[in-house]
């Protein structure tokens, strides 16, 4: 007698390992092996074996998506502060918008990253920008410590931490030793919300105050 309907889904293989059919109906999960319909309350181990690899697929798969999703947003943030930096550095330096130009075309982008922040962090200090602007220069070192971790590591799967964070296993390689560090998907988006605070909003104001006026008056 054959109780599937429709709405039935019906998967290969026997709760014993013999060859047989499971389907799940409106009234619970069965299995009909032999021409025989097996009670909900059998096969439950089969069952939970399913369900529990699953479970562990899909665990896998959104601990992937959710740390590509947050290295991906991280990494556009380092992107902008670069760009914001050559900016705020050529406008300060720069004689006149020609100047501007060829310095952030030409010169500074040649710079590294760390000598960029360090003339940033000079710049503001002797005009006082600093203490309106606090967090730029952390969060532009945290940040690029953050992304060159990122860009000379390969991911090597994930785990939880002591205080049930999910965490990033990275493995590193320099000279012949490899390193293994975990990095927590908290981390990377709490730093993430302060870098893209610092890129879109704090670094504006500060190259608006680095531009000459004559920028603004079309002298």
């Amino acid at each position: 007698m054959n109780h599937a309907r429709s709405t039935d889904v019906w998967v290969d293989g026997g709760r014993d390992g013999s060859r047989g059919e499971w389907w799940v109906g409106a009234f619970g999960f069965h299995e009909r092996q032999r021409n025989r319909l097996v009670p909900p309350n059998q096969g439950c181990q089969n069952r939970h074996t399913i369900s529990k690899g699953v479970k562990t697929m899909r665990r896998l798969v959104l601990d992937a998506d959710g740390f590509a999703v947050a290295m991906h947003d991280l990494l556009g943030h380092a992107v902008m502060g670069e760009l914001m930096m050559n900016s705020i550095i050529s406008a300060r330096l720069g004689r006149d918008l020609d100047a501007m130009s060829l310095l952030e075309a030409k010169a500074i982008s040649q710079l590294s990253i760390n000598t960029r922040i360090s003339l940033l962090e000079e710049i503001m200090q002797s005009e006082g920008w600093d203490q309106d602007f606090p967090f730029v220069i952390p969060v532009l070192r945290e940040l690029f410590a953050m992304r060159n971790k990122l860009a000379h590591s390969l991911a090597f799967g994930h785990d939880t931490n002591d205080s049930g964070d999910l965490t990033a296993v990275r493995r590193s390689f320099r000279r012949g030793a490899a390193t293994q560090e975990g990095i927590s998907l908290a981390k990377i988006v709490g730093l993430a919300r302060s870098a893209h605070f610092v890129t879109t909003v704090e670094m504006s104001f500060l190259q608006v105050r680095a531009v000459p006026i004559a920028y603004w008056t079309a002298e």
